[in-house]
C-alpha cells in the first residue's frame, strides 16, 4: 500500500485512530535527537514528529550511535505515551504531538538507564503508566496518566529491556515484569507482591521479551546463553505459588516475544546470533514441536488464528499456528532494503 523512510531506529509500531505512531533517530537542527512520528495509516504521510530526547550515542548493534531509540510508543484515549532510551517518559497528544507533560525519570526518582539504554515501552492501563524506573531501593512504579505523578512505588529490582504485562489469572488480575531476578506479579491497583520466581538473568543479558502467559502458564526467555523458563502459577489458600515446569537453554530469544496459541509457544528462538529459527514449543513441557529455519531474529504476532512474522532479513510471512508442522501460506518482500547481509530488521510489526 506505501512505503516510507523514517530514519534509523529498531522500535516498534502501534496504531490507533488512523495514526501510525514509532520513535526514531533524527537530526533536529543539528542534534541528534529521538523523535516520536506519527503517520497517515491510509498513505504513510507523516502527520507530525516531536523531538522527545537528547542522543548521546547508543549501545552496540546494527549501527552503535545509530542503533536506537528501542521503544515503541503506547496510544491510549488520545494520547501518545512515549519513554525515551534514556528514561524520559512524555505524553503527547496524539492529534497534534504536542507535549502535555513529560518527566524526567533521572531526576524525579533518580533513575539509570542501563547497557542499550531502556528498551521497554510504557504499559497504559486504567489511568496508570507501569514501568521500572531503575532507582535504588524500590523502582517498579505505577505514575497517573493525567499529569505523570507517582500513583504507588513497590520492590527492589533492576531495570531489564522486557516490558511489563497485564493478565488476569487464577481469577486474580495481575501486573508481571521481567526483572533480572525473575519474574515479579503485583497488584496493579496497589502494587503489594502477589508472587516471584527465582530465576534470575545476568547484567549483561538481553532479556527483552516480555513474559507470555497462557490460562495460568507463565514463560520467561533471555539471550546471551540465559534460556528460557516457563512456570505454572498455582494458586492454594488464596496465595500464588510458582512452579518450574521446565527450562532450557536450546531456546532462547534475543528480544522477540512468543505468543500463545493452543498451549503452543511460537517464536523466533536461537542457540546463537547465526541460526534463529521459528519454532513451536510445547508451552508445559518445553517439547520442540517443530522448527523452521530462514527466519532469523525477528517478531511474529498472532492475528485472526494465523502468525504473521517478520524475518530479520524483511520478510513478512503469513503462517498458520500449525502445532504438528510449519505450514507456511504466503510471503512477500516487505522491506527490500533489508535483504542483506548487513541491514536488520529487528523492528517489530503491529
Amino acid at each position: 500500500m506505501w512505503r516510507v523512510f523514517l530514519g534509523n531506529g529498531v522500535t516498534g509500531l502501534t496504531f490507533s485512530g488512523g495514526r501510525v505512531l514509532t520513535q526514531v533517530h533524527r537530526d533536529v537542527n543539528g542534534s541528534d535527537m529521538e523523535v516520536c512520528v506519527a503517520l497517515s495509516e491510509t498513505n504513510g504521510t507523516e502527520l507530525w514528529a516531536t523531538p522527545v530526547d537528547d542522543i548521546v550515542a547508543y549501545d552496540g548493534g546494527v549501527g552503535s550511535t545509530d542503533d536506537g531509540p528501542r521503544t515503541t510508543p503506547t496510544i491510549d484515549e488520545g494520547s501518545v505515551y512515549v519513554l525515551t532510551s534514556w528514561l524520559k517518559l512524555l505524553r503527547l497528544n496524539a492529534t497534534n504531538g504536542t507535549v502535555i507533560w513529560s518527566n524526567d525519570l533521572r531526576i524525579t526518582y533518580g533513575g539509570n538507564a542501563i547497557g542499550w539504554q531502556n528498551a521497554a515501552s510504557p504499559l497504559v492501563d486504567n489511568g496508570l503508566i507501569y514501568l521500572n524506573v531503575n532507582a535504588a531501593g524500590t523502582n517498579l512504579i505505577a505514575l497517573r496518566t493525567s499529569d505523570g505523578s507517582l500513583f504507588w512505588r513497590s520492590q527492589d529490582e533492576h531495570l531489564t529491556h522486557s516490558t511489563p504485562v497485564l493478565t488476569t489469572m487464577n481469577g486474580v488480575r495481575q501486573l508481571i515484569f521481567a526483572a533480572q531476578s525473575g519474574l515479579v506479579s503485583l497488584d496493579p491497583q496497589t502494587g503489594n507482591l502477589l508472587w516471584r520466581t527465582n530465576y534470575p538473568f545476568g547484567y549483561s543479558t538481553s532479556l527483552a521479551a516480555s513474559p507470555a502467559v497462557y490460562s495460568n502458564l507463565v514463560f520467561i526467555t533471555g539471550y546471551y546463553g540465559q534460556g528460557s523458563a516457563a512456570f505454572e502459577i498455582l494458586y492454594t489458600n488464596a496465595t500464588h505459588v510458582p512452579h518450574l515446569l521446565w527450562s532450557s537453554t536450546a531456546h532462547q530469544s534475543h528480544w522477540s516475544t512468543p505468543v500463545c496459541y493452543q498451549g503452543c509457544l511460537f517464536g523466533q528462538f536461537t542457540p546463537d546470533d547465526a541460526s534463529a529459527q521459528l519454532r513451536c514449543l510445547d508451552m508445559r513441557t518445553g517439547a520442540l514441536k517443530w522448527a523452521a529455519n530462514g527466519f532469523g531474529r525477528g517478531s511474529v504476532l498472532l492475528v485472526d488464528d494465523h502468525l504473521l512474522v517478520i524475518t530479520e532479513r524483511g520478510d513478512l510471512v503469513l503462517a498458520e499456528p500449525n502445532t504438528n508442522a510449519y505450514t507456511e501460506v504466503t510471503r512477500f518482500l516487505a522491506m527490500p532494503d533489508f535483504h542483506t547481509d548487513t541491514n536488520k530488521c529487528w523492528n517489530a510489526p503491529a
